[in-house]
């Protein structure tokens, strides 16, 4: 049978907590003026404080009295050990004395916001951007502390080799209640920041905020950037004539396929076709402009080449 409790093991800074302590007489005779106090003592500093005394007019045999104590945690924080002394001084002849007193722990935790972020809590949008992207980053942010916080700053930063740089318009979540969620985002260009790079979403980085902890602000995430352009290319696949064999004079249809694999549409493509007779002698077909061969495509190009005088 627990003759002690309290109405909670972990209050917040500024709780009050009610200490009941049953009082019994297991002996023999009436009892009288009974005192019963409480001390609360800090596990930080083993500080000793006495926070109430009370006198118990009479318990009679085989009776059983509850004292009730709150206690203020207002300005506290940490573990204490809350213990309750019958007749701590010895004015009252007792059989025994070994059951008088009894203790029980709380850890008091700080009335505080504590802004954190995780690895798992930063996205961007999208999942391969290019130089030319507008870049849009999710951040989520938890307050997993035991008081609101309000004008929480959120900034991004790019970080890379050459340093670390704002990218964006810092965020400014408005109220944010203990053990709430908010997902601010951040847009910004990815112009002239292609390759490798870490992006580091930091709340409240100036420190504004007074917060339980401050070691879970912060969180990142590797981003490649790729470099926005056209690329050519064309193999001996792509390269078809309607003939293999021509008698001089006869025309030969040259079919070309031009593709662009690279991450950029491609505007005005300049192709030439060359014909190279078995002594190395150049001549030009012909030369052909496509206005646009998009990102991943291909565009068709068509010579006819005349063999008059050629051998």
């Amino acid at each position: 049978q627990n003759d002690l409790n309290v109405s909670s093991k972990t209050p917040v800074s500024g709780d009050i907590v009610r200490v009941t302590a049953v009082i019994r007489n297991t002996g023999t005779t009436l009892i009288q003026n009974v005192p019963v106090k409480v001390f609360v003592e800090s596990s930080a500093d083993q500080a000793v404080q006495l926070i109430s005394t009370r006198l118990v007019s009479a318990i009679q045999v085989g009776e059983a009295v509850t004292v009730i104590v709150d206690f203020d945690t207002s300005g506290k924080e940490d573990a204490y050990n809350i213990s309750v002394k019958i007749d701590p001084d010895g004015s009252i002849e007792e059989s025994s004395r070994s059951d008088n007193q009894a203790s029980t722990q709380i850890t008091i935790t700080p009335f505080k916001p504590d802004m954190a972020i995780a690895a798992g809590d930063v996205t961007f949008s999208p999942a391969n951007p290019k130089t030319g992207d507008v870049i849009r980053v999710s951040v989520i942010v938890k307050n997993i502390g035991t008081a609101p916080a309000t004008n929480v700053p959120v900034k991004l930063y790019l970080e890379n080799s050459i340093g670390s740089s704002q990218v964006g318009v810092m965020q400014v979540i408005s109220t944010l209640p203990a053990n709430g969620t908010s997902t601010v985002t951040v847009d910004f260009n990815a112009a002239g920041r292609e390759g490798n790079s870490t992006l580091v979403a930091k709340i409240d980085p100036d420190n504004t905020i007074v917060e339980f902890q401050k070691d879970n602000n912060s969180a990142s995430l590797p981003i490649t950037i790729l470099l926005q352009k056209p690329d050519l290319a064309i193999g001996s696949s792509d390269l078809n004539v309607s003939s293999q064999s021509l008698k001089s004079g006869v025309s030969a249809r040259i079919t070309l396929t031009v593709k662009n694999i690279g991450n950029s549409d491609a505007a005005n493509v300049p192709v030439s076709c060359y014909a190279v007779s078995s002594t190395n002698v150049t001549s030009l077909i012909g030369s052909q402009t496509v206005p646009l061969i998009a990102s991943n495509g291909s565009a068709v190009v068509v010579f006819d080449f005349d063999t008059t005088g050629k051998n």
